[in-house]
């Protein structure tokens, strides 16, 4: 019965092809992400560990991505790569390059921010179109101190990285391997994780921008591992009420110890390594159980709120300025909160609208381009056995 039963999950969990509680916790993450960016968010929001929503965003990209393409692979054979890139790009460049055009005419057109401002931006533009956003976020910011426009986007930068790298080493390089495949992952996993350790002080902000890999590649390792029927049947008790509970208690714990570690030191480094673990935990433990805390993370706005996340994480810079004119300088706690939660709905309002007007278009042209490069795929298989 006990293995009917686990037979009957790994099949259910093999079957979705979509996960209401994940778009929950994008919508936390991207909410949490809000407070960073606050004007006052060193002196009141410290504490909520708001950068680590992009850990999380990093780990489920990994895993969301990895088990979309091992499902096509085993379905079609293989993963279309033309497919995957043509979908990816009508997802993310469309809303992305209207943001940096917003930018611009802010900046150039319009003198926002006055000569300082455009100079930065003006260093950083080829890297902002190019999709190399993280360069000038870490060598004109973090390294320079120098104050840059839509510094946020450095996080697309990687993850575009990774969609044009990992499926051509998982799925080509590797495919139909998939203990090479898994052996590869936490090889690179490793090395990523090792960059801030082994690169020194000179280099500290290559291993910085490195080590964001490692989250990544801790999302692609839980997607593979339970992929694999063997493996799930061995990870599926974390998915038992106790051990949710447990999952969740240590990565909420280690959540909001991580602002009292600062990041660039060992210590910090390893209690951020320790984080990406957690999430993974925390992770297998959603998608292989149920009960209230899927319930609650699926509840229809949050849902609806994470499925706006990128859109949100785009423009949420431009709604804390709108926040910070509309709300009343009475100053203190209750001020900031206001222009945080004026901030948010400003966002998830701004999103809305976008999804509708160019994201939800660009997804949809996505999938048709798509559906016809596997379609012409499947006819040229059925065609190659006749003409041999």
């Amino acid at each position: 019965m006990s293995d009917r039963c686990a037979g009957s999950a790994f099949e259910s969990y093999r079957a979705r092809r979509y996960f209401p509680e994940l778009d929950g916790v994008r919508a936390l993450c991207v909410l949490l992400v809000v407070t960073v960016h606050l004007y006052d968010a060193h002196e009141r929001w410290w504490w909520l560990a708001g950068a680590r929503g992009v850990t999380v965003f990093f780990v489920l990209s990994g895993y969301l991505i990895t088990s979309l393409g091992l499902r096509e692979e085993a379905e079609r054979g293989a993963l279309s790569l033309a497919a995957f890139y043509v979908r990816r790009c009508c997802r993310l460049l469309p809303l992305y390059y209207l943001t940096l055009g917003a930018y611009c005419v802010l900046i150039f057109g319009l003198g926002v921010g006055g000569p300082s401002l455009r100079e930065t931006m003006t260093e950083a533009l080829p890297y902002y179109v190019t999709y190399f956003q993280e360069i000038p976020f870490y060598s004109l910011l973090i390294g320079g101190g120098r104050d840059l426009p839509f510094f946020h986007s450095w996080s697309l930068g990687i993850e575009e990285k990774f969609y044009l790298v990992w499926p051509l080493l998982a799925f080509v390089l590797w495919r139909g391997r998939p203990r090479r495949r898994l052996t590869g992952a936490v090889v690179l996993l490793t090395a990523f994780a090792l960059a801030p350790f082994v690169l020194g002080q000179e280099m500290r902000l290559v291993g910085r921008c490195l080590f964001s890999y490692f989250h990544l590649l801790v999302g692609c390792v839980v997607a593979m591992l339970l992929h694999d029927r063997h493996n799930f049947g061995h990870l599926r008790f974390l998915g038992r009420a106790g051990w949710r509970l447990l999952a969740l208690g240590v990565f909420v714990a280690i959540h909001f110890a991580t602002p009292w570690v600062a990041e660039p030191s060992h210590a910090g480094n390893a209690l951020h390594a320790l984080y990406g673990i957690a999430c993974a935990v925390l992770l297998v433990a959603l998608v292989t159980g149920g009960g209230l805390l899927d319930r609650l993370l699926a509840w229809g706005p949050l849902a609806l709120v994470g499925r706006l996340s990128y859109g949100i994480y785009l423009v949420h810079l431009f709604a804390i300025v709108a926040a910070y004119r509309l709300v009343p300088a009475w100053g203190g706690a209750a001020t900031s909160a206001l222009v945080y939660f004026t901030a948010c709905g400003l966002s998830v309002a701004a999103a809305w609208l976008l999804a509708l007007a160019v994201e939800r278009p660009g997804i949809e042209m996505g999938r048709r381009w798509s559906r016809r490069l596997l379609d012409r795929a499947a006819g040229e298989a059925c065609r190659t056995p006749s003409a041999a």
